[in-house]
């Protein structure tokens, strides 16, 4: 009744591995061994929890019965995950309140220092975090950092979980920075989700322009990931335009990985003279960016530069032209931003005749 298969299962490991409940309840009662592992140094909760095995009640009643339960609920396998990590990653917050009741550490770190709130986290179900955060030790663990400093709303944040965000938030989660010295906000942008970044945001203003050990806000890994719907929500709320500790801006990241979206959200931002004014005299310019990568939209940020007054075919009628655009500041320091047809010179080396008949282009050029 010991004797194991190849993936060192007993048999009655391998009934609760198969959701053989009516074999493991009879195989228990014969006296097969309880404390018995598998290949995975998982016991039969472990095993009982990931096949769904404990569903039925009998095995539950078998199991916490003669005190059983207590002995097996805290054994780690070899990943180092308790009964209640595999409960919280498999999404099952009834069973999860039940181990919790029954006096499943809701502290317990696996070998990569997740606790079972941020398996739970990653997982994004609502109610297994709701379980365990009614308890003092779930509250704890809600801000235990994992191994590389994340706690479960980092988890939350990087995952899409705006609704679970929302919770940990609520219940005191801290903004700390992980290892990298990401916020939960810098991995909310990397990810895309504009919900999870506005509830981020709106909880704590302030994180918007923290920068991580890269110098790297959220606007700039929104702008590197092409989430352009984040990307102009940051931009709306105000986000900082600083570069990098390597000096690369936003802009030149999002044009360097040929991200579309997120140089079209920079066209055609309510901030473009802002941006504009602050990297135009570098060779991060993003006019000359949208020149070299993306042509299409370099109509869209010269069309803001010509202006109408007057009704058409009247004597009042009249076209106004800001050559801003164009023409380099008299200050510039760099001689080679200095020159007057640096903008026009750089459309004809990369064959952009389209834009040089521009109505800008052309008016400069008369």
């Amino acid at each position: 009744m010991e004797l194991r298969d190849c993936t060192g299962c007993t048999p009655l490991l391998l009934a609760i591995k198969s959701c053989a409940t009516a074999t493991a309840i009879t195989l228990i009662k014969l006296g097969a061994d309880v404390h018995a592992l598998d290949g995975a140094s998982r016991n039969i909760l472990h095993l009982a929890i990931v096949s769904g095995a404990l569903l039925d009640e009998k095995l539950w009643e078998q199991l916490t019965k003669h005190g059983l339960f207590h002995l097996l609920v805290e054994e780690k396998d070899e990943f180092g995950c308790t009964a209640l990590h595999y409960a919280t990653k498999g999404c099952r917050p009834n069973l999860t309140m039940s181990l919790v009741d029954l006096g499943a550490n809701c502290t317990a770190q696996n070998n990569e220092r997740e606790t079972p709130l941020h398996l739970a986290a990653h997982s994004g179900c609502l109610r297994t975090c709701e379980s365990l955060l009614r308890t003092a030790h779930g509250l704890w663990a809600m801000n235990t950092p994992d191994a590389r400093g994340r706690l479960p709303l980092h988890i939350a944040a990087l995952n899409g979980h705006a609704r679970l965000v929302r919770l940990l938030i609520t219940k005191g989660s801290s903004f700390r920075r992980c290892q990298k010295g990401g916020t939960p906000l810098h991995l909310a942008a990397k990810t895309g989700c504009l919900e999870t970044c506005r509830v981020i945001h709106e909880a704590n203003s302030q994180i918007i322009d923290v920068k991580d050990f890269r110098g790297m806000t959220a606007l700039h890994y929104a702008a590197k990931k092409n989430h352009s719907e984040v990307l102009e929500y940051l931009l709306q709320m105000g986000a900082k335009i600083e570069p990098d500790y390597n000096g690369i801006y936003f802009v030149t990241m999002a044009l360097r990985k040929g991200n579309l979206k997120a140089a079209h959200v920079i066209a055609v931002s309510s901030r473009w003279d802002e941006i504009f004014d602050i990297l135009s005299q570098t060779d991060q310019c993003p006019f000359e960016g949208f020149i070299r990568e993306v042509p299409t939209l370099c109509s869209i940020a010269m069309d803001r530069y010509v202006t109408e007054s007057g009704l058409p075919n009247t004597p009042s009628y009249e076209v106004n032209y800001d050559f801003k655009l164009l023409q380099p500041k008299a200050d510039a320091s760099d001689q080679a931003l200095r020159s007057p047809l640096r903008k026009l010179l750089l459309m004809i080396e990369f064959g952009r005749n389209e834009l040089i008949i521009h109505p800008l282009c052309s008016a400069l050029l008369r």
